[in-house]
């Protein structure tokens, strides 16, 4: 697998005509299976941004009054191009037989009698391998778990920029890292964070849409339980935020902060979701940028690393 530095160098290239031409072609609309079955698909739309912005921007209280602007991860620059699959030839009885979600970008289940539709993308495969790297890159610049990570390093006498800038064709830096996520998050081991977590999960990279975004719930924990008012939906907590709720007496303005930096332009590392399905996914690393998400009303569409398993479910719920 490439160098994930080489990889971020190539997705922000300059493009000429030939590209954009391809990408253009890349970008047309895709048929839903709800539209080959005769139905009309609209997709959502988020409330305005200049709203959000000067809500977010009139908002202060003594947590937030001195807050500053996060500096940009170097994380936030991995992105590429998208390669959308398409469906084909799909007929109404293929459709009404449908029973889970497949590896189409824009997804469809038929559950209950329904069919929950899926904007989501997506845009390459991917592994267990970068997963932890990702997580632990995003874990880095963390001010909670950033000085764990770092003790966790120097324990096995290894330098950040195992990190920091991470060679997935590195077999040695990658057991480095499954030992530092193992240490500060129980990867591997059945505990903590990783509890319940099978070892089998397919990893994704996928776009997802406003509207799924606000489908993934928090991971199971007391803190983003009351925050969110029982539901683990993000778009719950921010409306507790707003009413100034504080579970554990916990200051919302890191929230606030992430909301305004994603209104401003700022372009986040990516969210790890996991699940037992598309359409079930919980955030298993970045919580607090899934509420900044919420908080300035799910203004933009967001590239997440997806895993999925049926063994997932029980680390789910």
């Amino acid at each position: 697998m490439p160098h994930l530095a080489a990889q971020s160098a190539r997705a922000q290239a300059p493009v000429g005509d030939a590209d954009r031409n391809i990408n253009s072609a890349r970008r047309r609309p895709l048929v839903t299976h709800a539209a080959l079955a005769g139905g009309c698909r609209t997709r959502m739309r988020s409330p305005a941004v200049a709203h959000q912005r000067d809500h977010i921007a009139t908002k202060r209280d003594s947590d937030t009054a001195a807050i500053t602007k996060p500096g940009r991860s170097e994380s936030a620059k991995w992105g590429l191009p998208g390669f959308p699959l398409h469906v084909d030839d799909l007929s109404k009885q293929e459709l009404d037989d449908q029973t889970r979600l497949g590896d189409d970008p824009e997804a469809t289940r038929f559950s209950g009698g329904r069919f929950i539709i899926l904007a989501m993308r997506i845009l390459r495969e991917s592994d267990e391998t970068e997963m932890v790297a990702v997580f632990l890159q995003g874990e880095l610049s963390s001010e909670r778990f950033g000085a764990a990570v770092r003790d966790a390093l120097v324990a096995v006498g290894e330098p950040e920029r195992l990190l920091a800038n991470p060679d997935l064709d590195d077999e040695h830096a990658n057991q480095v890292r499954n030992t530092v996520l193992a240490a500060t998050r129980g990867y591997g081991e059945d505990r903590e964070l990783f509890e319940y977590f099978p070892a089998e999960v397919q990893w994704v990279w996928a776009q997802l849409a406003p509207e799924d975004l606000a489908r993934v719930r928090y991971i199971e924990y007391s803190y983003w339980n009351e925050l969110s008012g029982g539901s683990r939906l993000a778009a719950d907590a921010a409306r507790r935020i707003n009413a100034d709720v504080r579970p554990f007496g916990v200051s919302n303005a890191g929230a606030w902060q992430a909301a305004r930096a994603l209104l401003s332009g700022e372009r986040f590392p990516p969210l790890i979701l996991a699940g037992p399905r598309y359409d079930d996914l919980v955030c298993l690393e970045g919580n607090v940028r899934l509420t900044a998400h919420a908080l300035a009303g799910f203004p933009i569409e967001a590239e997440c690393l997806v895993g999925t398993a049926p063994a997932l479910k029980r680390w789910a719920q």
